[in-house]
């Protein structure tokens, strides 16, 4: 999933299949902090570059890091939490949206990083066949975006008096507007990003359970 800094910037979730689902910014004001993450602000130039959006699912049972997540689920969650958009039409076959699904004409190369994991953990969420590393250690480019599925009782905070700390000038402002939102209102949305633009450690726990922590590892 990334970001895609076209005019307008979108959301892309590609299929194997050469499909893609595009969904527009604009369209995903109800995520908490898209702002900060995932909006036309955070594009430099709108010349079709992109920024990575990794996902990491939160549950009682801790922080699942997605591996290869499945782009059923992936757009099943970000439309849940678009607001706005129009009805489909069709146009020379391709379904096509304000939110847009077509199939590419052609696909550049992409390179998949691989390293030697853990077995992989199924999702302690509902209904979710989401699958990856529980309680990871994520390693970030520079202006990469995570991207926590949560709900009301399970989200990450920043663990700011953990000794793996690194950057003590790191902002978390969207984490305290996590927690804010999710403890003192009650929300029904359930997606949260953070773009980390600061290189450093940082160490995130769960709300309903301190034991359980992510590690975030951000270069620059």
């Amino acid at each position: 999933m990334t970001l895609v800094c076209e005019d307008p910037p979108y959301v892309c979730i590609e299929y194997t299949t050469g499909e893609q689902t595009k969904i527009p910014v604009s369209s995903l004001t109800k995520v908490i902090n898209a702002r900060n993450a995932i909006s036309a602000d955070q594009c430099e130039a709108l010349d079709g570059s992109t920024q990575v959006i990794h996902v990491t699912e939160m549950s009682a049972n801790g922080f699942l890091g997605v591996y290869d997540p499945s782009p059923e689920q992936l757009e099943t969650v970000v439309m849940d939490n678009a607001k706005g958009l129009t009805n489909a039409t069709t146009v020379n076959g391709s379904v096509s949206y304000s939110v847009s699904r077509r199939r590419l004409l052609s696909v550049g190369n992409s390179t998949v990083r691989s390293r030697g994991r853990r077995l992989l953990s199924s999702s302690g969420v509902d209904g979710s066949s989401f699958s990856g590393i529980s309680d990871p250690a994520v390693c970030l480019k520079y202006g990469e975006t995570m991207m926590f599925y949560v709900d009301n009782d399970n989200y990450p905070v920043y663990y700011r008096e953990n000794l793996y700390n690194t950057n003590e000038q790191f902002d978390y402002g969207g984490f305290r507007e996590l927690e804010e939102m999710q403890t003192q209102i009650g929300t029904s949305t359930t997606l949260f990003t953070y773009r980390f633009i600061d290189p450093g450690v940082y160490v995130f726990c769960l709300s309903s359970n301190s034991e359980r922590k992510m590690v975030s590892l951000n270069s620059p």
